[in-house]
């Protein structure tokens, strides 16, 4: 890396050094996310989603709450289209 870049990465992160990895701690923070989805409750499905950007912006202003913006774009794929699948 050149040392251009290794400052830019510096200052970006306080100069601290990246925490060592821990695999067993990261196993029991899958492990309880299955846990908690074989149950059938799942709390991430109680996100009161707003569509209204002028919306969202007000509720997080008053609810001193940061803004999660989600995108998702459907690709159109060959198997969209039956069509062009030929005979079999």
């Amino acid at each position: 890396m050149k040392p251009a870049a290794l400052a830019i990465l510096a200052a970006l992160t306080g100069g601290q050094e990246r925490p060592e990895w821990d695999q067993k701690k990261a196993l029991a923070k899958v492990q309880t996310t299955l846990d908690i989805e074989k149950t059938g409750e799942k709390p991430w499905d109680k996100i009161a989603w707003v569509t209204d950007p002028k919306e969202a912006a007000r509720r997080a202003q008053e609810e001193r709450k940061p803004i999660l913006v989600y995108i998702f774009k459907k690709i159109k794929q060959e198997w969209d289209e039956p069509e062009k699948w030929g005979r079999c």
